[in-house]
């Protein structure tokens, strides 16, 4: 059967085979999102084909159904608006969804909405998920150092070799992961949690009822338990204002007394640099390697980020690691255009 086919399989078996169809969007993943009407209703379709060569994709462009339904009933009885599942076809990739709406975070920050309510819905919502969210053992995923250094290492392999188009010997690798493991041991101060992982406003909506609508949480694993809100906050794609930055992290901090401490949030900032430079390698990566030019326009400002982030004295040889091969000159140049 072709793709079609199995999608009007499902849909028919459904009880939408008789439904209009229309794109809504995509992301870096090999997902889409397509919205289904039928008599006044609507649905949205979610198709994750099955890759047949995984690895030739990195992690997040991979996407599991069934650790998303599983994930989805954990947050709808916490009761975190994650989309309802009307079917679902595991071994085809495809699930039918509750349809939360067109309002997503990023478009009504975009129209001039109101910041400070939907950043204030998002910090409301990521507390309730943290404050009850369990999952057991043998479904749990840790985002291990060996983990968090493959991402690391996405910078010099893609953003020095092709981007500064330099060939690092063994032994400046070797010292570029020196400093990052050390980073690491430091930011294992933080007790771990539950990350949602991608917990940004691309991946969340207004609901109709006014709630924090949340749709991409399938790769939710162990680690830094401040990583949500950094992510939310330190956004690759977004400038978050400083005052309502300050303030949301005062309302996170202050409903987990055990992370509120001077220590905890200084060492947040390592959590949100480590975030800022996978991206930058995969934001990289995307243009030299897949041709996507929709993710590469937002590398200069995650550039801005990193080097926010290298003040913190603990980055000192980093930040002189980065300075020696990723020169500030290239930082913020068009790879669409200079390169």
């Amino acid at each position: 059967m072709t793709r079609q086919e199995i999608i009007d399989a499902f849909l028919t078996k459904a009880g939408w085979g008789d439904a209009t169809r229309s794109f809504l969007a995509g992301d870096a993943s090999l997902r889409s999102y397509d919205r289904v009407f039928k008599e006044g209703k609507t649905a949205v379709l979610m198709d994750a084909p099955p890759p047949e060569n995984p690895h030739d994709y990195l992690p997040a462009q991979l996407v599991l159904v069934d650790r998303f339904i599983l994930v989805d009933t954990i947050l709808r009885k916490l009761g975190v608006h994650s989309p309802e599942i009307y079917a679902q076809d595991i071994e085809n990739g495809l699930l039918l969804l509750e349809d939360l709406g067109d309002n997503s975070f990023t478009r009504l920050l975009d129209s001039g909405y109101d910041a400070r309510k939907l950043y204030k819905l998002a910090t409301e919502s990521l507390i309730k998920t943290h404050s009850g969210f369990a999952i057991a053992q043998e479904h749990e995923q840790v985002y291990d150092d060996e983990r968090m250094m493959a991402d690391i290492r996405l910078l010099p392999q893609w953003v020095v070799k092709y981007v500064s188009k330099i060939e690092l010997t063994p032994d400046e690798m070797a010292e570029y992961d020196t400093i990052w493991r050390d980073l690491i041991s430091q930011m294992h101060e933080i007790p771990r949690g539950y990350a949602l992982y991608d917990y940004h406003v691309d991946n969340l909506i207004l609901t109709p009822d006014d709630t924090c609508g949340v749709i991409d949480f399938q790769d939710i694993r162990k680690t830094a338990a401040t990583y949500d809100i950094m992510t939310l906050l330190e956004d690759e794609r977004r400038y978050v204002p400083s005052d309502i930055k300050a303030e949301m992290l005062d309302l996170y901090f202050e409903a987990f007394p055990e992370l509120n401490t001077p220590r905890i949030r200084s060492l947040s900032n390592l959590v949100a640099l480590q975030r800022h430079i996978k991206v930058v390698g995969q934001f990289t990566r995307y243009w030299f390697k897949d041709g996507k030019d929709k993710y590469v326009r937002y590398v200069p400002f995650v550039w801005t980020l990193i080097e926010n982030c290298l003040k913190a004295p603990e980055c000192e040889r980093l930040k002189a690691w980065i300075d020696k091969y990723v020169p500030a000159s290239l930082r913020q140049i068009d790879l669409t255009k200079d390169m």
